[in-house]
């Protein structure tokens, strides 16, 4: 049992009863077992190997030989020995044992023969260890193997850079030793399959995890803002302090991580280039915590005193600060959401897209014949978005270092705070950091992990942006700003004197909230959150603003004289400036009893917007000097909330009048008043559409018109002002002409127009100047004096006669004809 929990402790998260993000896997588990394909190679990422000093590791087994596997790669600068093992994971057991010295520049290529009793291992890069070499006394080279038993293995490659490793990495002692079992691990990657007593290895992958792990890994492939949100709204989970206790990222804090961003990746001249430094940084430079995990163990999960902070992490370590988990020397200890929110606060810093993901273990001694729950999580890592795709960021799996590697005695009354002699150097092992974490591909994760989840701690809520602090240049009270959110009824805004106890304070219609009720002196720290309906969104930034003190020996300023009325059916209220005001603040109430405060202002007017179509809402106004004395209250005003007056345009349709509107937000009908003396209007009719023809209607009368739009709330009507007037003169109808030839001469014709008693034809020759030609009573005429070859333009009007004024409707089509 000891030497699967040392192996297998990496893969369990001590921090897991933090996050609670549903996975967002349908299925809680796999049923059947898992699907596995054969592939002759597996290697570590090559994209990113020429950024991590060359460093990469291959296996192949080709289908055309057996008993062969064929391992080669470039190690890390100062490893003096290699060890490669087939590892049986059901017999926990290590069937072959290779020994490699590389060259000098860490190259190193072996064939190693698998078949049972078998010695032979050739090497054509790079030096195979042997009992002879007594440069290693504690390495006996390779054995002679057993028949291997049919099953699955993990082909291991572990480094040694002194004797100490090297006896660590011996096979009799492989998970064993002061440095445990994972000591040295530089590939832990490759799954393979042993067909029987001729010990023929094959290299699979399990195709179906690879395929849930890259469908769940396209979630967000064309990324949203939250990946590039340098204060992690995310990652909330990890945003605090030793004591759990909130600390989320403020301004300074997110300079600070772009500062060290931009240092650790000086002289990279691309994003691939900037991650690999990052990656590479953290991976060297940070601790895996083993005492968080046996405090997670031992609690049952309740208990966990790991700081994943990422800002406290950096700034710990940079500046050499102690604190429950770090060093006055710079060590640092974490877990794996530590190590993934460093990575990810680094590169959103710089503007790479990057998420933290989780997954949950494999039991891969069975193939996956037993069931795995993907409902629980195991480990959290990082992906960054570069080159159009998500790469895979394991920090935790490729740093080499390890804190408190031996058991630890958890018997302390108080176990949220570690003994101080458990930072003695001797409890801290550092062996640096290997690149096979770097873009690990899917095949090797499925190894160990499944991909379940993309973290989101905003639950994929909104949130606002843009929102900041300030002391009131005329109060001294703390001001608060953010950009709108399309959608938002209102905004919640939490405030509180620490970090930790932020809680719901104040509600505001508006993008802006003055903190009139502050102290003096003291530091408030605040969040808002978007409500719509009924359904608040996430918190945003936090940001803070100390209240300073405002004047008292100035002159109290007059209370400004109020009036009201609406624009566009909103209350809009306004007033003469008061001398020595150098702003306003505006108080609202709808029963005209309790007053808050609203909004301020530096104009002498202000229209709400925020209002609810029929509720009467009341003002109060006090003006403000530059020392931040206010005046009295003016006098209250109130009006109703009401839909906007419509902007009408008219014309005419069939001669009567036809009047137009756009819709007005918030209308459901529309009431028409008509005059026909632009004076007395009455009630004339209603409409639920946006224009309206006026059928009943006197040739030769001038009719008025106006609009209100009405919208129904609670069963009553609102309706709007009055929109402004429009007029026309009812005529005939004009008449819809045709055309032919009577002899060769141009002859029109129409159908007869309602109320009309005579014609007047007008004439062209170029068809844009016309002139009144002639008249009559009929519906056709002859035009027997038009010119042959000559073409010529007609048009209509239908004309009444009404007390003695002849009342002509408008043009009619143009018809055109050559007379013959």
């Amino acid at each position: 049992m000891k030497e699967n929990r040392h192996i297998l402790r990496r893969m369990l998260c001590a921090f897991l009863a933090l996050c609670l993000t549903a996975s967002l896997l349908g299925s809680a588990a796999f049923a059947e077992q898992t699907k596995w394909t054969q592939v002759e190679t597996a290697s570590t990422s090559a994209d990113f190997a020429p950024l991590m000093n060359g460093e990469y590791y291959e296996a192949s087994t080709p289908s055309g030989e057996k008993n062969t596997l064929y391992v080669k790669g470039k190690t890390q600068s100062g490893v003096k020995m290699l060890r490669i093992a087939l590892y049986n994971i059901k017999k926990k057991t290590n069937y072959i044992n290779v020994f490699v010295r590389p060259t000098s520049d860490g190259s190193f290529a072996v064939k190693i023969n698998t078949a049972a009793g078998s010695q032979g291992v050739n090497a054509t890069k790079g030096k195979v260890f042997t009992g002879k070499d007594k440069a290693w006394d504690s390495c006996p080279g390779y054995k002679t193997v057993a028949t291997m038993p049919k099953g699955f293995y993990l082909l291991r490659v572990t480094a040694a850079k002194t004797a100490a490793d090297a006896d660590v990495c011996n096979g009799a002692k492989w998970y064993e030793g002061t440095l445990g079992g994972e000591h040295g691990f530089v590939w832990n990657t490759a799954m393979l399959y042993s067909s029987g007593s001729n010990n023929n290895p094959r290299l699979i992958e399990f195709t179906d995890i690879v395929n849930s792990a890259k469908k769940m890994q396209s979630t967000g492939s064309v990324y949203n803002s939250r990946y590039t949100d340098v204060y992690l709204k995310d990652m909330s989970y990890v945003l605090k302090d030793a004591s759990f206790n909130s600390k989320p990222m403020t301004a300074d804090r997110v300079a600070y991580i772009k500062k060290v961003a931009e240092s650790i990746t000086s002289g990279a001249s691309n994003d691939a280039a900037k991650l690999a430094k990052i990656y590479s940084y953290v991976a060297t430079n940070f601790y895996y915590d083993h005492y968080a995990y046996d405090l997670y163990i031992q609690t049952g999960g309740k208990s966990n005193i790991q700081c994943v902070n990422p800002y406290d992490n950096l700034y710990n370590q940079r500046n050499k600060i102690a604190s429950t988990n770090s060093t006055d020397d710079g060590k640092v200890a974490t877990v794996c959401d530590g190590y993934a929110a460093m990575i990810v606060a680094l590169c959103r810093s710089l503007g790479i897209p990057a998420r933290s993901v989780y997954g949950c273990k494999n039991d891969t001694s069975d193939g996956l014949t037993s069931q795995v729950n993907t409902a629980s999580k195991n480990h959290w890592w990082a992906e960054a978005y570069i080159g159009g795709r998500w790469v895979t960021v394991d920090a935790e799996r490729g740093s080499l270092n390890s804190w408190n590697r031996n058991e630890l005695s958890l018997s302390s009354t108080d176990s949220r705070f570690r003994d101080e002699k458990y930072k003695a150097a001797s409890y801290w092992d550092y062996q640096g950091s290997t690149a096979s974490g770097l873009d690990m591909n899917y095949a090797a994760r499925a190894t160990n992990f499944m991909l379940t989840g993309v973290q989101d701690s905003t639950g994929g809520k909104p949130y606002v942006e843009s929102i900041s602090a300030s002391t009131d240049s005329v109060s001294g009270k703390p001001s608060l700003t953010w950009t709108a959110m399309s959608g938002a009824d209102k905004y919640y805004v939490y405030r509180g004197t620490k970090e930790s106890n932020i809680e719901y304070y104040a509600s505001s219609k508006t993008n802006s909230y003055i903190d009139t009720s502050a102290v003096t002196g003291s530091t408030y720290y605040y969040w808002v959150t978007p409500v719509t309906g009924s359904t608040e969104g996430s918190k945003s930034n936090m940001v803070f603003a100390k209240c300073a003190a405002a004047a008292s020996t100035s002159v109290k300023p007059a209370a400004p004289e109020l009036k009201i009325t609406t624009s566009a059916g909103k209350p809009q209220i306004y007033w003469s400036p008061v001398s020595g005001a150098a702003r306003y603040w505006i108080y609202r109430s709808t029963d005209n009893k309790k007053f808050d405060w609203y909004d301020g202002t530096k104009n002498t007017s202000y229209t709400n917007g925020s209002t609810n179509m029929g509720t009467t809402y009341y003002y109060k106004v006090k003006a403000v000097n530059a020392e931040g004395t206010t005046s009295d209250f003016s006098v209250s005003k109130g009006i109703r909330r009401k839909p906007a007056a419509p902007s009408l345009s008219i014309y005419r349709s069939s001669g009567k009048p036809k009047i137009a509107w756009k819709a007005v937000s918030g209308a459901t009908k529309y009431w028409i008043y008509r005059s026909t003396d632009g004076k007395n209007y009455k009630y004339y009719d209603c409409t639920t559409k946006t224009s309206y023809k006026n059928g009943s209607v006197t040739v030769g009368t001038t009719y008025y018109y106006r609009v209100k739009a009405v919208a129904v709330v609670n069963g009553a009507n609102v309706a709007s002002a009055y929109s402004g007037a429009k007029s026309l003169k009812v005529s005939t109808a004009a008449p819809s002409v045709r055309i032919t030839t009577s002899s060769g001469k141009p002859k029109l014709s129409w159908g007869s127009v309602s109320g009309a008693t005579k014609y007047w034809i007008y004439r062209s020759t170029d068809g844009k100047s016309f002139s009144y030609y002639t008249s009559t009573t009929n519906k056709t005429y002859t035009n027997t004096g038009a010119k042959k070859n000559t073409k010529y333009y007609y048009k209509v009007k239908a004309v009444k006669v009404v007390s003695g004024k002849s009342i002509a409707s408008a043009y009619s089509n143009t018809v055109s004809i050559k007379a013959k």
